[in-house]
């Protein structure tokens, strides 16, 4: 299973760890080595708790008193934040690419080196 927010592959398995006490019941049962997106059980199915949560707080804001610009604002902020947090998981993504090439020319340039004429 890819992460649904980075593509990552690999996730921390927080099942047993909660089952046993040693975390607490609300917290993730997987989360994503790379990016910390959360992902929990209800049943077969596996929600996403970031996207519940802005679901929950959507819900709110078409419930509130607030006026429509403030509703938007937050819309707005929840967006940008959004935004941001995608961006960091694509440059740590391409920060972790950078440096496997680096390291592959730098084992190619020490072999080189070696290399006696």
């Amino acid at each position: 299973m890819n992460c649904f927010k980075c593509g990552g592959k690999e996730y921390f398995d927080n099942r047993e760890k909660k089952a046993s006490g040693e975390y607490k019941e609300n917290a993730p049962d997987l989360k994503c080595k790379n990016c910390k997106a959360a992902l929990t059980a209800d049943g077969d199915n596996w929600w996403d708790r970031d996207n519940e949560t802005k679901e929950i707080l959507h819900n709110f804001i078409e419930n509130s008193t607030l006026s429509e610009e403030e509703a938007g604002e937050i819309d707005d902020r929840m967006e940008k934040e959004q935004a941001v947090a995608d961006s960091e998981a694509n440059f740590k993504e391409y920060l972790s690419t950078r440096i496997d090439e680096i390291v592959a020319e730098l084992r190619k340039i020490q072999s080189l080196s070696k290399v006696t004429l």
